[in-house]
This record gives C-alpha cells, sequence and structure tokens, in this order.
C-alpha cells in the first residue's frame, strides 16, 4: 500500500513537470518506476493516465525476471531512440494485454523474444517499432491486423501466436481473415498463414474464397487459395495457382489468379470482385443458356462470367434456333451470369444459309430468362458505321436489333423508349455524285481517292495509319479524324487501338463510278416509322419486310418510281423485292399487287395489275421546262405484265436506252367503261369491256399519242357484235375507237336494227352518227347515244315506210323527233319535239308519241285528219287504219269553223280507204252533244260517212 501511495505521488509529481533526458533505466528494479515516470513527464495524454497507472500496478506485481526483462527492452528501446509517445505506451499497453487480460498463451515469450531480436537489428527504426508495436497492441485488443482511415484487417478470431524464429511472425491457423472498408468488405475463410509484423504482409498458406456477397452460395461457386501474400496497407490482393469450383460452368476445378478488392456494390449485376481469371487460354461451355454456346478465355468478376479473347484472338458468343446456328458474336470482354450476357463491344454475324449480316461494333445484349437479344450502337465511331448484308447486298443503318431466340423474326426497330424508327437500307452498289464531291470539302485530293491511290500503291487493303499519314503529308491526329468519319459511312474499318486501316469495298466501287467506269445504281431506302419496326427479317425464308418507305427511285434517267402501299417492301436475295401499290414509269402509271422488281434483270415482273393508267405529252412545257402530260380517262385492268426499266448494265443510266422503259403484257386485260363519269357508269364491266390481245410498247417516257394503238375484241353487251379492232387515243384524251360500218351497215342489239355509217367510242360513251333501220323505220341523226339498254337519239329526219301486208304500219315522217328504242321490250318510242307527224298522208297529222313494235304501230295524244279531230291514250295504227278502245272525236261540216258533234269515251275504228268510221259508245248513257243543234243525245251507236260529213246514229241497247 505504501508503494502504491509512492508510485501515484511520483506519477503526479512527475506529470507537472517536462520528462526528463534518461540515457539508460538501471537495472534497479526498483528504480524504474521513479525513472519511467521521469522520462515520461507530461507525454500520456489525459485519457492514457490511467493506463500508464495500471502499467505501474503491473510492473509492480510482476516477477523479478518479468520487470528485469521490461527494464532490458526499455534500454533497447532508448537505444532505437523511442519517445515516451508513441512507442513507450504503445509497448506500456501491450504489456498490459498480455498480463491483465491474461493473452501470454498467445505466445508472450516468442513475441518478447521476437521483440528484443528485432531491437538489436537493424530494421529497428522508429517507425519499424511503432508498425510493430501497433501490430501487436491491434491483435491483442481487436484482432486488427492493420486499420487507417480507409481501411481495416482483422481475424473473425484471436486465433494466433506469436513466434520467433530469426525474426518473429504472427501465426494464424484456420480463420477467416476479413478486410473492411465503408459499407463493403473481403474475407478469406479457413485460411491459414501469417503477418510479418514488418512488412505488414500477410503470407498465406491456404484458405478460400465464396461469391456469396454477390448472391452466390458458397456450394455453388468458390476458390481455394494456396501459397498468397496480401498487403495489408491496400484494400486488395492477389493470389496465383487458385483452384475455382464452379460446378454449374466446369465439369471440374480451374486453375487460375484470384483478384479480391473491397468495393462497394450498388447491385449484383455491376459487381466486380472477386475475380477470377483462369490460366487456360479457352474454354468450350455449351449450353451456357439454353442454345447459347461459348468459346475463349474464362474468368470471373463478382457474381459474372467474363468471357475473354485469347492472345488476340476474340472469344465466340453462338446462339442456335431450331439447331441452327443464328448469331455469333467476337468480343474481347462479354460478362455472363444465369440473368443475362452482355458484351460493349462484339463484332456480330448473323447467319442467312451461307450468306450473312455483319456489324464490326455492336453493343451485345442477351436476357437469358426472356431470351431476348438486342444490339445497339455504342458513341464510338467503329459502332456508328453500317450493317453489311450480304444475303441482300445492302448496308443497313437502324438503332436497334431485336429477337427473340424462340421466334422466326427479327425486328430492326427504334432503340427502346422512342417510338419514331429511323432506318437507311441502301444498295452496296450505290452512288450518288454530289454526296461524293461533298466528301472532298475543301480538300486539294479526294480523302477517297487519296486512300485508293495508297492501297493501290501497296498493292493491298490493310495498312497502318501512321504510313499513310505520312504519305498523305497530314499529322496522325488529322487522319486519324476523316478514318473516323469514314468509317460511320461505312467506306472503311479503322481500328483505332491498332492504328489499322481496312478499305472496304465501298470505297472501291465509289471511285471506279465516280470516273464512270463502273456501272451503280440509284437505290437508297429511308425508313421513316412510328409505332412499329422499320424492318424484319424472317429468318427462315430470309425475307426483310422493310416499312415506312413512301416512294422508291429506281432510274433518274428512265424517270421510274415505286409507291408502295402502305409503305412497304419485302425484299428477297440481291436487293430484289416484292410490294403492293403504285408504279410510275414514264407515262405509264400502274397499280396492283403482287409486283416483284428483279434486281440483277432491272425489271419489275407486274403480277397482278389492277389498274394501268397512261399519260400523254401535251407538247407544252412550265416555267421550269419540264415537259406537261394529261392523264388518260379511262384505265387498262386485270393484266400481268413485264416492266423493263433499263438496260441491265445500265442501271445507273450512264449510257442511252431511249427504248426503256418497255412494257410488255403478258396474257388478256381489259378496258372498262363504267365509270360514272361515263354516262353514269351505265356500261357494266360484266358485259361492255374492251379485251386487249397481249402488246408491248417502248420509251414509256417519251412515245408518240399516235402510237397507241391496242388491238383486241370490243364486247358490248350486245349492243354490237363483237368486234376485232384497235383502241386507239380519242380527242377527248380517253381509249376508244372510230368505226366506220360497212356498206350493209351493222346490227344492234342483237338483231333489232341495223345502224349504218359511223360508231364512236370515247369516255363519252358509245355514239353512232348516221341512220338507223328499225322495223319498217329509219333515224336519221348526227347522235345515237346507245346504253345497253337503250338506244337515244334526237333525229334529223323520222321515217316509217308503209307496209301493207302481215304485220301492217302507216306512213309516219318528221324532222326533229326524240328516239328512244328499248331493245329488251321491242319497242321504239318516238316523239315529237317541234312539228307533228304526218301520218297516213301528207294531210293527216298525230300530235302526240308514237311506239314502233313488232306487233305494229301505235301511239297516244291528238290527231287531226281532215273534218275530225281525234284524241286518245292508246291508237293503234294500220296502214289505212284508225283503230281507239277509249277515244274522244269532234266532227265537222268541211265548210263550218266549229265541231257540231263532240263525244267521248267511245270504241273507234276509222277506214281511211273505206272513208267510213264506226263509232260505239264504252258506257250505258255516252252524252253525244251537238252544239250547233242544241241537242244532247245518249244514242250509242254512229257511223260517220267521211266524205259527205254526215253522221247516223242509233242505239244498239235497251234502254229501260
Amino acid at each position: 500500500m505504501k508503494r502504491a501511495f509512492i508510485i501515484l505521488t511520483l506519477l503526479i509529481i512527475t506529470c507537472q513537470i517536462q520528462a526528463q533526458i534518461i540515457k539508460g533505466f538501471s537495472t534497479d528494479t526498483a528504480l524504474y518506476i521513479s525513472e519511467l515516470v521521469a522520462f515520461t513527464g507530461t507525454s500520456p495524454e489525459s485519457s492514457q493516465v490511467s493506463d500508464f497507472e495500471r502499467f505501474l500496478h503491473l510492473y509492480d506485481s510482476l516477477s523479478f525476471e518479468k520487470r528485469m526483462e521490461i527494464i532490458e527492452v526499455s534500454n533497447l528501446m532508448l537505444n532505437r531512440k523511442c519517445r515516451p509517445r508513441p512507442h513507450f505506451i504503445k509497448y506500456q499497453l501491450v504489456m498490459l494485454e498480455f498480463f491483465c487480460e491474461d493473452k501470454t498463451s498467445h505466445g508472450y515469450v516468442e513475441w518478447m523474444e521476437g521483440f528484443k531480436l528485432f531491437l538489436n537489428s537493424d530494421a529497428a527504426l522508429l517507425r519499424a517499432v511503432d508498425q510493430w508495436l501497433s501490430l501487436s497492441l491491434s491483435l491483442l485488443e481487436d484482432n486488427i491486423f492493420f486499420t487507417s482511415k480507409a481501411i481495416t484487417w482483422k481475424v473473425s478470431t484471436p486465433s494466433f501466436t506469436f513466434q520467433t524464429d530469426k525474426t518473429m511472425t504472427v501465426q494464424f491457423d484456420d480463420v477467416t481473415v476479413a478486410c473492411y472498408s465503408g459499407r463493403d468488405f473481403i474475407q478469406i475463410m479457413n485460411a491459414t498463414g501469417y503477418i510479418d509484423p514488418l512488412s505488414l504482409e500477410w503470407i498465406g498458406s491456404k484458405g478460400s474464397v465464396s461469391w456469396e456477397r454477390v448472391g452466390i452460395p458458397e456450394s455453388e461457386m468458390h476458390a481455394i487459395l494456396r501459397d498468397h501474400k496480401i498487403n495489408l496497407k491496400t484494400p486488395e490482393y492477389s493470389a496465383d495457382s487458385v483452384r475455382l469450383y464452379y460446378p454449374a460452368r466446369f465439369e471440374s476445378e480451374v486453375v487460375g489468379r484470384l483478384n479480391d478488392k473491397v468495393a462497394l456494390i450498388k447491385n449484383m449485376e455491376s459487381a466486380k470482385y472477386p475475380q477470377f481469371v483462369s490460366y487456360r487460354n479457352s474454354y468450350r461451355i455449351d449450353g451456357f443458356a439454353p442454345g447459347v454456346n461459348y468459346r475463349g478465355g474464362m474468368s470471373v468478376e463478382g457474381g459474372n462470367l467474363v468471357g475473354s479473347g485469347v492472345e488476340g484472338e476474340p472469344a465466340v458468343i453462338e446462339i442456335f434456333s431450331n439447331d441452327k446456328l443464328r448469331i455469333r458474336a467476337e468480343t474481347h470482354r462479354a460478362t455472363m451470369n444465369e440473368r443475362f450476357i452482355r458484351s460493349r463491344s462484339a463484332a456480330v454475324s448473323i447467319y442467312l444459309g451461307n450468306d450473312s449480316i455483319y456489324h464490326p461494333d455492336l453493343v451485345f445484349a442477351y436476357d437469358v430468362g426472356k431470351e431476348e437479344l438486342r444490339l445497339n450502337k455504342s458513341e464510338d465511331f467503329t459502332s456508328m458505321g453500317p450493317y453489311s448484308n450480304s444475303y441482300h447486298n445492302i448496308d443497313m443503318n437502324f438503332d436497334e436489333l431485336y429477337w427473340n431466340r424462340n421466334d422466326s423474326t427479327m425486328r430492326f426497330q427504334a432503340i427502346q423508349g422512342s417510338s419514331i424508327g429511323r432506318a437507311t437500307f441502301e444498295s452496296s452498289t450505290f452512288f450518288n455524285y454530289d454526296f461524293f464531291m461533298a466528301l472532298q470539302g475543301m480538300d486539294y485530293v479526294h480523302p477517297l481517292a487519296q486512300l485508293y491511290t495508297y492501297s493501290n500503291m501497296l498493292g493491298g487493303r490493310i495498312f497502318a495509319l501512321t504510313g499513310y499519314a505520312s504519305y498523305a503529308g497530314f499529322p496522325a491526329y488529322q487522319v486519324r479524324h476523316q478514318l473516323m468519319n469514314l468509317s460511320k459511312l461505312g467506306f472503311v474499318y479503322y481500328d483505332n487501338e491498332t492504328d489499322l486501316v481496312t478499305l472496304r469495298q465501298k470505297l472501291f466501287d465509289y471511285i471506279t463510278a465516280s470516273i464512270k467506269k463502273r456501272d451503280y445504281d440509284v437505290i437508297r431506302f429511308v425508313s421513316r416509322t412510328e409505332g412499329s419496326s422499320n424492318a424484319e427479317l424472317d429468318l427462315n425464308s430470309s425475307d426483310l419486310i422493310i416499312r415506312g418507305i413512301p416512294i422508291i427511285f429506281l432510274s433518274d434517267s428512265q424517270n421510274v418510281r415505286l409507291v408502295p402501299r402502305e409503305s412497304s417492301i419485302v425484299m428477297t436475295r440481291n436487293r430484289s423485292f416484292k410490294f403492293n401499290g403504285m408504279v410510275d414509269a414514264g407515262l405509264f402509271r400502274f397499280h396492283g399487287n403482287n409486283f416483284y422488281f428483279d434486281y440483277d434483270n432491272f425489271k419489275i415482273n407486274l403480277q397482278e395489275i389492277d389498274s394501268l393508267q397512261l399519260s400523254t405529252l401535251t407538247g407544252q412545257y412550265n416555267q421550269y421546262a419540264e415537259a406537261l402530260v394529261s392523264r388518260i380517262d379511262n384505265k387498262i385492268e386485270k393484266m400481268t405484265g413485264e416492266l423493263l426499266i433499263d438496260h441491265p448494265g445500265n442501271k445507273s443510266g450512264l449510257e442511252s436506252y431511249p427504248q426503256y422503259p418497255h412494257f410488255t403484257s403478258r396474257e388478256k386485260s381489259f378496258i372498262f367503261f363504267d365509270e360514272k363519269s361515263i354516262q353514269n357508269g351505265v356500261y357494266d364491266r360484266d358485259a361492255f369491256y374492251f379485251e386487249l390481245d397481249t402488246f408491248s410498247i417502248d420509251s414509256l417516257d417519251n412515245f408518240n399519242r399516235d402510237a397507241i394503238a391496242l388491238k383486241g375484241t370490243f364486247v358490248s353487251a350486245s349492243i354490237l357484235p363483237a368486234l376485232d379492232m384497235e383502241m386507239t387515243l380519242r380527242e377527248d384524251n380517253s381509249l376508244g375507237f372510230y368505226l366506220q360500218t360497212p356498206d350493209e351497215g351493222i346490227p344492234l342489239y342483237g338483231g333489232h336494227g341495223i345502224f349504218y355509217n359511223d360508231i364512236e367510242m370515247s369516255s363519252r360513251g358509245l355514239h353512232g352518227y348516221g341512220s338507223f333501220d328499225y322495223l319498217t323505220s329509219t333515224t336519221w341523226s348526227d347522235d345515237f347515244l346507245m346504253h345497253p339498254d337503250s338506244m337515244m337519239a334526237q333525229s334529223r329526219r323520222f321515217l316509217i315506210r308503209e307496209k301493207l301486208d302481215e304485220t301492217e304500219f302507216p306512213y309516219v315522217e318528221n324532222t326533229e323527233t326524240g328516239v328512244k328504242l328499248l331493245p329488251s321490250e321491242e319497242v321504239m318510242h318516238i316523239s315529237r319535239i317541234d312539228e307533228t307527224f304526218r301520218i297516213f298522208s301528207d294531210s293527216m297529222f298525230h300530235g302526240g308519241g308514237l311506239a314502233l313494235r313488232p306487233s305494229g304501230l301505235s301511239g297516244d295524244g291528238v290527231m287531226a285528219i281532215p273534218d275530225a279531230r281525234l284524241e286518245s291514250e292508246h291508237f293503234r295504227f294500220r296502214s289505212r287504219v284508225i283503230l281507239a278502245d277509249s277515244a274522244g272525236i269532234q266532227l265537222r261540216a268541211q265548210s263550218a269553223q266549229e265541231f257540231p258533234f263532240l263525244t267521248n269515251d267511245v270504241n273507234l275504228v276509222i277506214d281511211l280507204d273505206a272513208r267510213q268510221g264506226e263509232i260505239r259508245a264504252n258506257a250505258d248513257f255516252t252524252l253525244v252533244e251537238l252544239p250547233y243543234n242544241l241537242y244532247e243525245t245518249h244514242l250509242d251507236q254512229m257511223t260517220w260517212f267521211m266524205d259527205s260529213s254526215e253522221v247516223a246514229m242509233s242505239q244498239s241497247k235497251y234502254l229501260p
């Protein structure tokens, strides 16, 4: 108790004074405390005073040997210029941990021996001493190897011992070693090894690492470490000859290098550690996912497998569908797991039989669960160039390729999140001179020409940028920028990592086309869609459906353009394609379905032409000196044919072939006349048409209107007999004919009459100019309008010839009349326009209408004959007889001005040859008026004696 009081007193007194300079501690154990207190002075912080007091108590409680050992170490530390703080204080804390916390079992003796050896060595610099003591203290206190503001290395349990041979080490057996930084950590389980306090390194002999922190159970994947080393000042380590166990992907263990690092894991997919890189150069994993094979180098990053290239050769990902290889992607790095396969840069080939679609640099993303592939372009210039399609022989630019492995269709579409898709599909031999010249800009030499010349000089298409830059006389950076732009346009492949340039065929084609040494074409589709894909590729047929192309130009020189229906075409091999819609070829316009453009032969097979609309040159020009055309009114329909656009070797139009475009019809075709504009559609197409023979017309862009002479058969719903003739262009700009009848005329309506002179068919309808005989009549007119059910005319003369035998007809004549023939009713109606009809003779007149039938002539209205006026709704006329079942009659004497005899509703028979008329009342009380005599009667039987002007009346019926 007395000693403790003295120690405390000395401590208090010493803390109030500065530390004294002590060159060595006395070997007298009784003096050590006072000397230590004097040496320490005010060095301890207030929080360390109690620990210092505890150490003094500990020292006082130790055996003589242990106190002498402390004095020895203290003198060794003095020899190394150690200061009270931090060195002596940390040493005192280590002693407190060993003895007060009962941790001598961790190897106190070995530790002391090693510490003394260290203090006696040249390595015992102040910093090294502090490091040794800090390590010892943190291990004894918290199982920590090393700690800093950023990281902490520690062991899971205090299963360690200090051992000393030539130097001291800290040995561990079957522990978990972990490094912590922020919210993340890494660990080695079942670890055995030791720590070198001087180098602050963990030297391990075994251990295991799992991927549980990225969501993969240890049972599914783990790595076994053998000899390895960790720099404890860093949050990472690497280990060689590590054996990876991943039975889901590899049948046996894989040997390689392990890298692990403490890194914040934002999500499992982006985790980069632990990393494992196989020593083996190449692996083949068939069935990595259903229908997906992998070949190449293999590593693990976080929860992902990483495919990599080997010795400059890329890794290969293959995707199969229905046992056919559809996709091959080559990449130097691909991230793969159970959910996805991704690569930021992959050269992708899509196989179509022996052909393929290729792009050198795409973002590859495959969803394993959904079996969906998406290919997108990155911002790299190598990615912005077009897809090269060897099957269709086109270059394609679009935003995204989408494919479900179980579907037979790939979609080329807008990128996800965008509703508007833009794409171009350009012929591999496309050339545009204006675009070619725009590439030169302000350069003295055209860049394509300079590359072409350099390639010819070298004798190859692949060369280094540096050599070309020297040849061109430009700085490398300037040439590099130029090549990047040309790569986007598909003229070159440029690898900016190796600085290698590969000239594509497109560059050579442009050069030869620019100097007119090669034929080219102008086929380029610009697609714009909303809510649908720009194109769809059928993997079974290799057909490419392209949408959003409102117009297509096939030939500038021959003026041939297409307007696909619904802005869609179906492209087959080598730029040929099917479509429905419209074709403009010079002055011809075709509408229809199942059209097929044959690229090689540069023609269009028009399988189902709904209509052909022709135009003609007017001979006039607009303000731009463009020829004005006029559309022909009617169309040619229901036809098939072939349109030759230009000579197959002249798709560019560089040579002049005036016979093109050239059209040939292959089967019968028809001209119909059932438009509303033609007689209100009265000519039904089923019975009224012109059937054309096959025909050919060349120079469709400038043919003469007189060249239109289409042979065929005119069928007119039996108006005319079927006639073989030529359809020509009429003055009203319609297809029709002008026919002059033979001398014997031509029968109309199946023989109901004979027409003479001229017949014309045009957009006005079917007309005749001349005369028409029907029964005993003849009608002369300047315009007969012929309908299938009737014929109408306004005559300039009308005549019915008297016929005395069989069915009798009277003589009738007039000038201007309205004539209408109804062949199905076998009647011709004749109506007066101005003058009355002369009938029977020049002194008898009929002022109403007439109806001429094979059964005879009838009429209605008023008749005027000498001394009589007749009126009836139905007269019947024989050659010299007038009959009426119900008529009104007025009679007068030859000298009288008024009619003294009036009656109605009588049956009338007047025989002009007998000069007598029989009049019989139809009713019982028919009134007969005799106004001149002021007399009325109901007598029902009368006989008119025409020459004597007398009427005899009698009663034939009994009157009540």
